[in-house]
């Protein structure tokens, strides 16, 4: 009897030793858990706090691109009109100098009789010799204040500008200078060289493409112009003609501008078959 309750004491003993025993690995193992999850954790907390970071930097690179890409594109419109307007100034440029060879060649041309001087010319050769009649300006003086009036040059320096081409091209001074009031009376005939011109254009299609009309008033006075537009050359590029910039009208309403725009294109009409039927 007590050799099988000592058994049993035995057993129970083993059991529960083996039992401390599990328990004991398992707490370690529980330990071992917590330190893999604590570490895991603080790799957790460090990845984000780098992602964080990384988004942060990936956002602020973003918006330096951004601001970056804005800036080249603000530069690169600056770049094109700074080239625009060069090229604009080169053409300007290359015109005036083509306008200035030609009229160097027109002022070192030199006649049969004379060369050409700054001054009026007499009607005929019986008036120069009584010294009767009246005079007027030659040819090439009206076509230089044209040319002059057609860049945009004011009618009030034209008589300086020209002063200053016979002293610097042909070194002596003009006998006269065209008057502030004769070459504002050249336009006028820019304005009849203009009309004659865009007679003829209309006159030589067969169909208008575009038209265009905008009316002002000034000083209660209404007036509007009138650009007709027409596909010319290979490439059937449009071809804007300036029928006229200043068409008065007796009011405003819609009736009278549209019977001013008619009459005005009738008037063109008819000059332009009667330039080419002449």
């Amino acid at each position: 009897m007590k050799g099988r309750l000592h058994n049993e004491k035995s057993k129970r003993r083993k059991v529960m030793f083996d039992e401390e025993s599990k328990r004991k690995r398992m707490q370690n193992e529980i330990e071992e858990l917590n330190d893999w999850i604590f570490e895991l954790d603080e790799e957790r907390k460090v990845a984000e706090a780098n992602e964080k970071e990384v988004r942060e930097k990936y956002y602020n690179a973003v918006k330096d691109a951004q601001t970056r890409l804005h800036r080249w594109r603000q530069e690169r419109e600056i770049r094109r009109d700074t080239e625009n307007k060069m090229a604009e100034q080169d053409k300007h440029a290359k015109k005036q100098a083509k306008m200035y060879a030609h009229l160097l060649a027109d002022f070192n041309e030199i006649t049969t009789d004379h060369k050409r001087s700054m001054q009026k010319e007499w009607d005929d050769e019986e008036a120069a010799r009584k010294h009767g009649g009246g005079r007027r300006w030659p040819i090439w003086v009206v076509q230089l204040i044209c040319e002059l009036l057609v860049t945009g040059t004011p009618p009030s320096a034209i008589p300086q500008i020209i002063q200053t081409f016979c002293e610097t091209l042909l070194r002596e001074k003009p006998k006269e200078l065209p008057s502030v009031n004769f070459v504002r009376e050249c336009r006028v005939i820019m304005e009849v060289i203009g009309e004659t011109i865009v007679a003829i254009k209309l006159a030589h299609v067969a169909k208008w493409d575009q038209l265009w009309y905008d009316g002002t008033t000034r000083r209660q006075i209404p007036f509007g112009a009138l650009i007709i537009g027409m596909l010319a050359g290979d490439n059937n590029m449009m071809d804007p003609v300036v029928v006229s910039s200043c068409i008065f009208m007796e009011n405003e309403t819609s009736e009278t501008q549209a019977e001013g725009i008619v009459d005005k294109v009738r008037v063109m009409m008819w000059f332009g078959h009667w330039l080419a039927g002449g």
